[in-house]
């Protein structure tokens, strides 16, 4: 599965709007057919315009808010066992994250488990920027 097959092809209607990056942000994002997920911010590498980016396999027709969370979501590693995840760490550029329309919904610290995933490949990615499948 593409990455705009989890998020949707929208066309772009214009510039994005800026998006705070935080690392360890857990963002509520706009996916395909009218639905959200949820993604979280694994790294970002704001001089070569990558974020990494981990997916959770949570579809929802409602943008997802922190409450609703039934487990100490703010917890790291809560967040990892609680929620499965669709890609472990996804390199996008700023301006496909913001396509996404993140909302942050709440932080908390990178596990070792995340920083494992995402360290061998930072510095050698270049970021997927492409808004739709040509």
């Amino acid at each position: 599965m593409g990455v705009l097959e989890l998020f949707g092809r929208r066309r772009a209607s214009g510039p994005q709007p800026p998006v705070e990056v935080v690392v360890g942000g857990v963002y509520s994002v706009a996916r395909a057919q009218g639905t959200y997920g949820v993604v979280r911010v694994l790294a970002f590498e704001s001089e070569s315009d990558v974020v990494w980016a981990r997916t959770y396999d949570l579809r929802s027709s409602s943008r997802p808010q922190a409450r609703d969370f039934d487990f100490d979501s703010r917890d790291g590693d809560s967040l990892v066992e609680n929620l499965p995840w669709g890609i472990g760490a996804l390199p996008v550029s700023q301006r496909l994250f913001a396509y996404w329309r993140p909302q942050l919904m709440f932080v908390s610290g990178i596990t070792a488990r995340e920083s494992k995933d995402v360290a061998p490949y930072i510095g050698e990615a270049q970021p997927w920027n492409e808004l739709r499948y040509p």
